[in-house]
């Protein structure tokens, strides 16, 4: 998922403090995310997404540290239909989607676009 660095310092209170990326970084967004993994088990990286050479906001990634077990779990068929196209357009940035994935993430925003176009 993706934030703004101005959300981001808004939610945290952070906006007129800590104006220095790496300061607010330290001492706000890798605290937090350590807590979060020593607390919850779920580890967050992130990548800085960049207007230029400014840093506009974060690009995160959060993983189940756990290893729970989620076969018994039934999400609702849009939700993991929405995560697999948010996966594969993440694999489209670090390498050509092979033809069956094209078709798929193809398939998967159609169907997307044919949901909004019910509602």
């Amino acid at each position: 998922f993706y934030i703004s660095l101005e959300e981001l310092r808004k939610v945290t209170g952070c906006e007129q403090k800590l104006k220095q990326l790496g300061e607010f970084k330290k001492r706000v967004l890798d605290k937090a995310l350590r807590e979060i993994d020593e607390c919850c088990g779920v580890k967050i990286s992130y990548e800085n997404r960049k207007q230029g050479r400014t840093v506009i906001g974060f690009d995160f990634v959060a993983v189940n540290a756990l290893g729970i077990d989620l076969t018994d779990y039934d999400p609702p068929h849009e939700l993991v239909d929405r995560a697999r196209r948010f996966d594969l357009s993440q694999t489209a940035k670090h390498r050509e989607l092979t033809p069956e994935e094209k078709a798929e993430y193809e398939t998967l925003c159609a169907n997307a676009e044919q949901m909004t176009l019910d509602i």
